[in-house]
């Protein structure tokens, strides 16, 4: 049995999730209604319904449904199967999985069958393809982004998928329901799930099929929003009469989150060990950071955290600390847990103990801004390529005095924190021959 398949919606009525792109009356529901429906491209993380929504647009338009991967798509292929629907009466809807890696002369073969409607061109990528795309097949398509399914869309998912199974949830998690109902008859007692929307809540008897409550949270929490990793999951766990939290966790003992959860525990829970890490608390960020591990938190996405932490929040003030968190990034994503608890830690208290500069993080922030609002400035004559009066500072003993901007800008704020202090010190060392100069 394969549930993700036996589960997937025969309507776009019964699509869960994605309602920005095609809830009712959207721009691209009606599109598709009223069988006019555009050369699309879908991205968007595993498991959120990309392959899925192809098919049913395609079923609702009554369309020939032909599918291909990117990566093993010959250009031959795909003018013989475009032949031999080029003359049918039924609309034909070419899907290509793993658009990113579409090659141009695949691409440039695109664009006729695009430009006249020969078919509706579907892809889909878990990576933004907008740059793997050629500028002439995005002006002919419309690029949509699918998230990460909400908590609430995941429980409607495996409501669904426990309904078919026949399995009942209980609120009690108290008690031990991967023994067998005779030796524990008080389990045949306990109470569904008392939500009367819930799904089958007829009473237990002794061939019931029960889930406890924490069991299906950490299904859906540590899935991350990933329908088919909660459903494989799910069918796993259902080999068991009585499925309890633990048999979920022994079978996926870390959470497959890489930060982008609705869950706002993780959220909050990642926010205080940066906060304790910029406040210099080394015992806090250690404690938030084993919160995190504890919790089954991706050891990727700590590390990702910590490298921007290093550049955003210490900077110059100790450049090695962002040489530290990359190899923690580096190092973490080869070894996996449990040795990963230890580089994580390591980081954390090399971050904690840095000093602090947010310095860069203002610079860059304020030099946008000012082009964002507009003012851009001429590029000064003598820094262009090929200028006969630019001067090679090395010539000069590795300074030398011109001009680089047309009109005089400040952006980078001086510190003496840690390094920063040096770097500043050579500034005005450099500030001094300017003026003797003068």
């Amino acid at each position: 049995m394969n549930l993700a398949l036996n589960l997937r919606p025969t309507s776009l009525e019964d699509f869960v999730g994605q309602k920005h792109i095609i809830g009712k009356n959207k721009p691209l529901y009606n599109a598709i209604h009223n069988k006019q429906c555009p050369h699309c491209f879908f991205y968007g993380p595993p498991g959120v319904g990309k392959t899925t929504l192809v098919k049913l647009i395609a079923k609702e338009l009554g369309s020939v449904f032909i599918e291909y991967n990117a990566t093993n798509l010959k250009l031959e292929v795909l003018r013989q199967t475009l032949k031999q629907y080029q003359n049918s009466l039924i609309t034909t809807v070419l899907f290509i999985d793993e658009v990113h890696r579409l090659t141009k002369i695949l691409q440039d073969a695109l664009l006729p069958i695009m430009e006249e409607k020969q078919a509706i061109i579907f892809g889909a990528s878990t990576e933004n393809p907008f740059y793997a795309l050629t500028g002439a097949i995005r002006s002919r398509s419309l690029l949509f982004e699918l998230k990460k399914l909400s908590v609430s869309d995941m429980r409607i998912v495996l409501d669904r998928a426990l309904d078919s199974l026949h399995i009942l949830t209980l609120q009690d998690s108290t008690q031990d329901f991967a023994q067998d109902s005779t030796q524990n008859p008080e389990s045949k007692t306990t109470a569904p799930e008392s939500n009367p929307k819930a799904h089958n809540t007829k009473p237990l008897d002794q061939t019931c099929k029960t889930i406890t409550k924490d069991a299906k949270d950490y299904l859906i929490s540590s899935s991350a929003g990933d329908i088919r990793a909660m459903l494989n999951l799910l069918e796993v766990a259902a080999n068991t009469k009585h499925i309890i939290k633990q048999d979920i966790q022994n079978l996926r003992p870390f959470s497959l989150n890489d930060g982008s959860s609705e869950d706002d525990t993780h959220y909050n829970l990642a926010s205080a060990m940066i906060k304790s890490i910029r406040g210099s608390d080394i015992d806090a960020s250690m404690y938030y950071l084993a919160r995190l591990i504890a919790g089954g938190e991706n050891p990727e996405f700590i590390a990702r955290r910590l490298v921007i932490l290093a550049s955003e929040d210490i900077g110059n003030a100790n450049p090695n600390a962002l040489n530290l968190a990359t190899s923690t990034m580096l190092a973490v994503s080869k070894i996996g847990y449990p040795e990963s608890r230890i580089i994580l830690a390591q980081c954390v208290i090399y971050l904690a103990s840095s000093p602090k500069s947010n310095t860069a993080y203002k610079a860059i922030d304020t030099a946008l801004e000012m082009i964002k609002n507009g003012e851009i400035l001429p590029i000064c004559p003598n820094i262009l390529p090929h200028s006969k009066t630019y001067k090679y500072p090395h010539n000069f003993g590795g300074f030398v005095k011109q001009q680089y901007l047309t009109k005089d800008l400040k952006f980078v704020e001086k510190t003496t924190i840690g390094f920063e202090k040096t770097l500043n010190e050579w500034l005005e060392k450099i500030k001094n021959i300017n003026t003797k100069d003068e």
